[in-house]
């Protein structure tokens, strides 16, 4: 993948190739451990998981214009506010793993 991105988009098609890599390799490590009868508690990804998607989504789309220290700061202060917000507890638990009428 980095032979067709790094020259086309350069270090965020880089960046974007070994982010695909990587995700490629944990499903199939997941699926070879569902083979063997391992089955992994994946419900602490998922707060992680969102809020770095978050910053990514937000990022991509805003922050191009702003200077590099910019977007790393930026990058840290979404990711700690979207995990925060994802996180939030009411009842002992989180706000995803519980329905809305609660």
């Amino acid at each position: 993948m980095n032979l067709v991105a790094i020259p086309q988009y350069g270090i965020v098609g880089a960046a974007t190739a070994t982010a695909l890599a990587e995700g490629t390799i944990m499903v199939l490590a997941l699926v070879a451990m569902g083979r063997l009868g391992v089955h992994p508690a994946l419900r602490p990804l998922i707060t992680p998981t969102a809020a770095a998607a978050i910053m990514a989504a937000i990022l991509l789309v805003a922050g191009r214009e702003w200077a590099l220290p910019v977007q790393i700061a930026g990058g840290a202060a979404l990711y700690a506010a979207a995990f925060a917000t994802l996180h939030m507890t009411r009842r002992g638990g989180p706000l995803w793993s519980r329905g809305w009428s609660d």
